[in-house]
């Protein structure tokens, strides 16, 4: 006997969706803004600016005497924020592995009662969990500070993203967007959006203070051992009147009928940007030294990089 169509039951494979969505409806608005390309450039530049600058500072200079462009900014910025880049994908990455195995102990996703669900008081710890970690994170990370200062400095501002994407996410798996008024989608994306910019700033904030640290690092490295700098050897066929810890001037080509030319020697690069050499002496330290600025483009100016000193 023919069934008429509208009692068949079901294809298995074509019932609807779960009400509970998972990790993608949460992350999404914070994803689009993660691979945004002009949010990861302005990181780029931001933290190469960051850096740069404290550097500078740390040197007893200001960051606007080196000159250094946008292309510089990005280009010095590639290898510390691809390492943080790492870190949020790794992070990503354990997120799903966590939502995998919480999603299929939810109610509406297994499909079991609350009672014969062994896993359920796990379940609803987790849940609990998540709710607190905008709380507990922040608080974990600065107590790491007592063992760990510089990793608690640059990971605290990103305990704090991460803690309310978390709430964010323990809040949508309680079904607390699915409220029924027609106004409740706006909030959802307004809540969502807002979640998503407390966590882009986050993420500057953490490059911010990795950026401090990476500046202090480089200034800390040349007051220690300025010969780990490579060595500069200046000819020249005038006087320069060069002064400094360490530098030697000598007088090379007096004879009759040739131009006196002039050498100088214990010199060290700090930098080249903007079209100039910046330059500091073997004797140079933060208290008792200068930094030598140099023309690239100099026709009467011969520099050499040497191993060891000059």
């Amino acid at each position: 006997m023919d069934r008429a169509p509208g009692n068949d039951p079901p294809h298995p494979f074509t019932r609807q969706p779960p009400v509970v969505e998972g990790l993608a409806t949460v992350l999404r608005p914070a994803i689009s803004l993660l691979a945004n390309v002009a949010v990861v450039t302005a990181l780029l530049v931001y933290f190469g600016w960051r850096r740069s600058s404290v550097h500078a500072q740390q040197l007893g200079l200001s960051e606007t005497v080196f000159g250094i462009t946008t292309q510089d900014y990005l280009l010095r910025s590639v290898r510390p924020v691809l390492v943080l880049l790492i870190g949020v994908a790794v992070a990503g990455v354990l997120w799903v592995l966590l939502d995998r195995w919480l999603v299929r102990r939810l109610p509406q996703r297994s499909g079991r009662r609350h009672g014969g669900d062994p896993a359920r008081p796990l379940t609803a710890w987790v849940l609990r969990l998540l709710t607190w970690a905008w709380l507990v994170l922040p608080t974990a990370v600065f107590l790491l500070g007592f063992v760990w200062r510089a990793v608690a400095y640059v990971l605290f501002p990103a305990a704090i993203g991460v803690g309310v994407l978390l709430l964010l996410y323990a809040a949508h798996l309680r079904g607390v967007d699915a409220a029924g008024d027609a106004h409740a989608p706006r909030r959802v994306q307004v809540l969502r959006a807002s979640g998503a910019l407390i966590a882009g700033v986050c993420m500057f904030w953490t490059a911010a203070n990795y950026a401090y640290l990476e500046g202090v690092q480089l200034a800390r490295a040349v007051d220690e051992d300025v010969s780990d700098l490579p060595g500069v050897v200046l000819h020249s066929d005038r006087p320069l009147h060069l002064e400094g810890p360490g530098v030697t001037e000598q007088r090379v080509g007096d004879e009759a009928g040739e131009e006196p030319a002039y050498r100088y020697g214990g010199l060290r690069l700090l930098d080249h940007s903007g079209g100039r050499y910046f330059l500091v002496s073997d004797g140079w330290s933060r208290e008792h030294g200068v930094v030598l600025v140099l023309p690239t483009e100099d026709p009467g100016v011969q520099v050499q990089f040497v191993r060891g000193s000059g």
